[in-house]
């Protein structure tokens, strides 16, 4: 069961490195507002999965001091497609396989394609599909049972 803290331990923790958010929000929400210092936590701890999923994710961080600080501090640790760059050869490796899409209408499908294009371009195995629709609910739903037949899928060989 996990424990409860209380904010100013947290803040101790955070500060002497003893702890990492994260934060499982939609991306736009995500991107919106989060506590500072919340991850991607995919490409920060590559050895944690075997599998990465987007669902219309955002690939570069929104240059935001509201939400990564007034020297934009948490800025480059929430960009996917920087995080990619550098953890590539260590994703190659342990073969993580990503499932990444994007509506045709979303605003986010420019970041999406350049991310799968990265994944290319590094050789690490994926699939990247641009579907009907946009940033929305309908999309991530109608795909939910895919994604999820996927993961079972890659995972039963893990």
């Amino acid at each position: 069961m996990p424990a409860s803290i209380d904010t100013a331990t947290l803040q101790r923790l955070l500060a002497d490195g003893g702890a990492q958010l994260v934060e499982v929000l939609p991306a736009k929400e995500f991107a919106e507002a989060h506590l500072p210092g919340a991850i991607n936590i995919a490409l920060h701890a590559p050895k944690e999965f075997s599998l990465v999923e987007s669902w219309s994710g955002y690939e570069v961080a929104v240059h935001n001091h509201s939400i990564f600080g007034r020297q934009l501090a948490g800025l480059a640790p929430n960009t996917p497609l920087d995080g990619l760059r550098v953890s590539a050869s260590v994703l190659r490796r342990l073969h993580t396989y990503f499932w990444v899409y994007t509506g045709k209408n979303d605003s986010l499908r420019r970041e999406n394609r350049a991310f799968a294009s990265e994944l290319t371009a590094a050789g690490i195995p994926h699939t990247y599909l641009e579907l009907r629709g946009g940033h929305n609910w309908a999309l991530w739903r109608g795909m939910a049972w895919r994604s999820y037949l996927v993961a079972s899928r890659r995972l039963s060989h893990a």
